[in-house]
């Protein structure tokens, strides 16, 4: 008997690579401790009794005479085939030539071998060749890892349920292996079929009965060795036969079966991770075809929506392609054909196209010969992209291949139209997320709303209404933290930035008039010192802005650039440190104005994020909905009632302990201002408003607008109050409701000054305030009369 063996084990670096050199696979496989547990005998007789059976069936058929040939042939077979006796190669060979003529095709590789063990009688020389080869090596995963190649103790059960128990089950198993070329790193898969046709099993005891519910939980228990052996011990059986191993090439279909895995399975859209992807296909695509010098790769059409989110074609990465127009491709030789005429061409040899285009050119500059271009299209028959192979050999892909390469190319096509789809819906996500956002707390009513509508029959053939998604009978919270002065603060900074500009741009001018007689530099001259002397002496109005910017913009700094590259006398030195002082983007002077417009962005997200931290603690106590606004200063408004609970009871309770907490966050906001101004380029401070409307109202969801609005005609009063108390001052003075520091509470009802007033005995209690409270009556505002507030210090 053959048997595999080794004087040098694997090393522990082998045992943990994801591949081993073949040879080093099956000195792995012949020292694991796997051994097969049941009594095993080589034998041809399990052989020679089928030949028999089968002779006695065809009798009738076949004559006497043609049966008396077969059993001479049986009587030779018996002495030629004592195992003991066949102890060299040839002898083997003979035997099985003539027992197994299939093993002997060109090529063939297979084994015969002991029952349920690693010991071969013999192997065919293809199957020698590759296990002494070391130009392969052998993927490693699951049992192989530990040394184990299929389960005897399972293959055996599966004998003797099918031979005695009745079980029309297949016994017959196989495996797949895949081995990578070491150079290459070419896959090619192997299929391992296992034939247990020739094994006799023999019972040594009285057989164990088994009921179906055993019969089934043995097929629970798949892969529980141990379970096995318990039900069909050792002692009770034994084997005797041959075991027959036919390995087939079955490259092609598993580089489909995988690649069609790949392109249905969830799509990763991390464009860090896109290479990786792209090696996968291209390694599969390679193996496919045995072809290591292929490469693959992809373009979208330039105009297509993600052509710029990555690039895997064979011209380059971004900064390639962006050489690259739409006409530079539709005009191409070879690429224009593909994109505009949707055809699949095949270029043996690029450089015998007499006049190729740019795109080609490129191509042919980097080395490739042959060329394969197929259109990927759109579910609507659009054509989106190209898919790509080539390689630097000349005639490396021919007509012949594209046969061959017909679902390949379809495979990718469906995985490239699912990547689109996913990221369209990505997309579409991120959106909604993002600029079109449903709050978590009313997310419900809008599923709900979704399912009734996509639930719901057709009627008559009339498609469902949608319904509208409304909340009845909420009460409002409305308050703001608004930035004191702004547009003064604004106005200013934009005033220095743009004398600033003007006096910087005056020396300048001057500069350049001292060396150059060029009388126009007078007039320019002229109107900068005007706009100086105006902004010096407080004339600046709003609209100065846009003409002093067009005046430097379109006209002096045009000016100025082209007479220092006429003229060599010029000090080139002063426009370079007068344009360098410049905003690159704007071209004028942008520091102060970004100084207030960066402070007026820290000071809103310290302010937004703080009301989102508490707002999302008063969530878990009551779900309530809550919309911001962010301009100079942050706005919001808390809606809270009985209609937007998806279950649970709300009271005036919820009422009355969200109006305390409101006026609680306010005076944090108004400390954390305080305490962080400092730390702004330009210290700002906020005046702190709260609008207290008592009747409750109903919200409605505005399909086009894609946010809630107050709903009715008489609650538009709300909104229109809202939106014109900031602006208030205090009846027969000209001072504002809102001052910095404070916190006001503007008022309708009598009963909501006495809520409030017992609320702002509370907040003195707690030192959120000082003792200083004030009782306020309000000019009249348009649509608003006998407005009444109360206003507090809060204490920092």
């Amino acid at each position: 008997m053959l048997k595999v063996t080794t004087q040098t084990p694997p090393t522990r670096d082998e045992e943990c690579a994801q591949y081993l050199p073949i040879k080093a696979f099956f000195e792995k496989m012949s020292l694991s401790k796997e051994v097969n547990p049941y009594s095993s005998t080589f034998s041809f007789m399990p052989f020679i009794e089928k030949m028999r059976e089968k002779r006695i069936g065809i009798h009738e058929t076949i004559g006497v005479a043609d049966t008396s040939v077969m059993e001479e042939a049986e009587r030779n077979l018996i002495a030629f085939s004592d195992p003991e006796k066949l102890d060299t190669l040839e002898k083997r060979q003979a035997v099985i030539s003539m027992l197994f003529p299939a093993l002997f095709f060109e090529g063939q590789m297979g084994f015969v071998s002991k029952p349920f063990t690693k010991e071969f009688f013999y192997t065919t020389p293809a199957l020698q060749e590759l296990f002494s080869s070391d130009d392969w090596e052998v993927e490693i995963s699951g049992d192989l890892i530990k040394g184990k190649m299929g389960s005897p103790a399972i293959e055996a059960g599966k004998l003797i349920l099918h031979d005695f128990h009745g079980q029309q089950i297949e016994s017959n198993s196989y495996q797949t292996l895949t081995f990578r070329h070491r150079q290459t790193k070419l896959e090619r898969h192997f299929k391992i079929n296992v034939i247990l046709d020739y094994v006799k099993t023999t019972p040594l005891n009285t057989l164990k009965p088994l009921d179906q519910v055993q019969i089934h939980q043995l097929f629970e228990e798949w892969g529980n060795e141990q379970y096995w052996l318990e039900n069909f011990p050792p002692e009770d059986f034994s084997f005797e036969g041959l075991v027959i191993g036919y390995i087939q090439d079955v490259t092609e279909v598993e580089v489909l079966s995988r690649m069609k895995e790949m392109m249905v399975t969830e799509v990763d859209q991390d464009v860090d991770n896109a290479d990786n992807i792209r090696q996968q296909l291209s390694g599969m695509i390679c193996s496919y075809l045995q072809m290591p010098d292929v490469v693959f790769g992809s373009v979208l059409n330039r105009d297509f929506k993600y052509a710029t989110l990555a690039s895997w074609s064979i011209l380059g990465g971004l900064p390639t392609l962006a050489q690259f127009t739409k006409g530079d491709f539709c005009n191409d030789s070879t690429y224009g054909k593909t994109m505009n005429d949707g055809q699949t061409i095949i270029i043996g040899d690029l450089q015998q196209i007499k006049q190729p285009g740019k795109v080609t050119s490129h191509l042919i500059k980097q080395g490739y010969r042959s060329l394969l271009l197929a259109p990927q299209r759109n579910r609507n028959g659009q054509i989106f992209g190209v898919m790509e192979l080539a390689s630097k050999q000349p005639y490396r892909l021919n007509n012949q291949l594209l046969g061959k390469l017909g679902e390949i190319i379809s495979l990718y096509s469906l995985g490239s139209n699912r990547w689109i789809q996913e990221m369209d819906n990505t997309i579409s996500f991120f959106i909604q997320k993002q600029f079109t956002y449903i709050h978590p707390s009313v997310e419900w009513k809008f599923q709900e709303v979704t399912q009734q509508f996509l639930l719901s029959p057709h009627e008559n053939g009339k498609a469902p209404i949608l319904e509208p998604i409304a909340f009845k009978n909420v009460y409002p919270l409305y308050g703001q933290a608004d930035i004191v002065g702004s547009s003064k603060i604004r106005n200013r900074s934009i005033e220095a930035d743009m004398l600033d500009n003007l006096q910087r741009v005056q020396k300048v001018i001057k500069a350049f008039r001292k060396l150059l007689e060029f009388q126009l530099l007078d007039i320019y001259l002229a109107k900068t010192e005007a706009f100086i002397h105006r902004l010096e002496n407080d004339g600046y109005v709003s609209s100065d802005e846009s003409q002093i910017v067009e005046l430097l913009t379109e006209e002096i700094h045009p000016l100025l650039r082209e007479l220092c590259e006429r003229y060599d006398q010029l000090p080139k030195e002063v426009l370079k440190e007068y344009f360098d002082y410049l905003d690159p983007k704007l071209n004028v002077v942008y520091r102060k104005r970004k100084d207030y417009e960066d402070s007026v962005h820290e000071l809103n997200d310290l302010i937004s994020r703080y009301i989102d931290q508490e707002v999302t603690k008063k969530q878990e106590l009551l779900p309530h909905f809550f919309e911001k606004y962010v301009t100079d200063g942050v706005e919001y408004n808390i809606y809270l009632g009985q209609s937007l609970l998806p279950e649970g009871n709300f009271s005036h309770y919820f009422l009355k302990d969200f109006r305390l907490w409101q006026l609680m966050l306010m005076c944090e906001v108004t400390r954390l201002v305080e305490k962080n101004k400092q730390n702004l380029r330009v210290p700002l401070s906020t005046a702190q408003l709260v609008f207290v409307y008592n009747n409750a109202l109903s919200i409605r969801f505005n399909m086009d607008e894609k946010q809630f609005d107050v709903d009715g005609a008489y609650n538009v009063r709300y909104e229109i109050l809202k939106k014109r108390i900031d602006k208030a001052v205090i009846k027969g003075t000209k001072e504002r409701l809102t001052l910095k520091g404070k916190l006001a509470i503007v008022w309708l009802q009598e009963k909501d000054r006495t809520e409030y007033l017992e609320y702002i005995h509370h907040l003195l209690q707690q030192g959120y305030i000082t003792d200083e409270i004030e009782e306020l009556e309000l000019e009249r505002l348009q649509g608003a009369d006998g407005l009444k507030a109360l206003r507090v210090t809060v204490a920092v």
